[in-house]
């Protein structure tokens, strides 16, 4: 089974009404730039990893986190698909790239905003259950085909994101000491 790449310039195919309506933003805002010259740049922001900005703030994150946190708690089996993964990004790293786009002339475009790195969901679990202290197993089952969102454009303004600082600020968010 071979790697999917994922490059910015990919055809846009959502798979949902929230993806639709992004896909079109962005197309629009490039056809707009495109009539008046302008330089446009649309930001394909992965996962964001971390704790609120603020408290009080809002916090969403994937719901297999608090699956797993549940779970865990419980002494539950955590069942993750074999090669399961996604690139995240801290939520500084995200503001890092606005800034960079927004205070340079770049070339018009999308931008994947993510961590090269892949997280595997049974390395997520896995941590949780050490974290909580818990009997829970990890078990792989099925397969998920692998996919990489290339961030060589990104990187190539020297912003090259790494979220394991992320991942471990995200999960003392979830589980505060007890």
């Amino acid at each position: 089974m071979g790697i999917l790449k994922l490059p910015e310039d990919c055809a846009l195919s959502p798979v949902d009404t929230y993806g639709a309506i992004k896909a079109s933003n962005e197309l629009f805002l490039s056809a707009l730039a495109t009539m008046h010259g302008m330089t446009h740049h649309s930001v394909r922001v992965a996962p964001v990893l971390g704790p609120p900005a603020y408290p009080g703030a809002a916090f969403r994150c994937d719901p297999r986190f608090t699956e797993f946190v549940q779970k865990a708690a419980r002494g539950e089996d955590i069942a993750v698909k074999r090669g399961d993964a996604r690139q995240f990004v801290g939520a500084s790293d995200v503001a890092l790239a606005y800034a960079e786009l927004l205070h340079t002339d770049h070339e018009s475009g999308a931008w994947i905003c993510a961590s090269r790195a892949m997280t595997m969901w049974a390395s997520v679990a896995e941590s949780i259950v050490r974290r909580v202290g818990s009997t829970s197993r990890v078990v792989e089952m099925g397969d998920v085909p692998p996919h990489d969102f290339n961030t060589a454009k990104l990187e190539r303004l020297g912003l090259r994101f790494e979220t394991q600082h992320a991942l471990d600020a995200h999960l003392d968010f979830l589980l505060p000491t007890r």
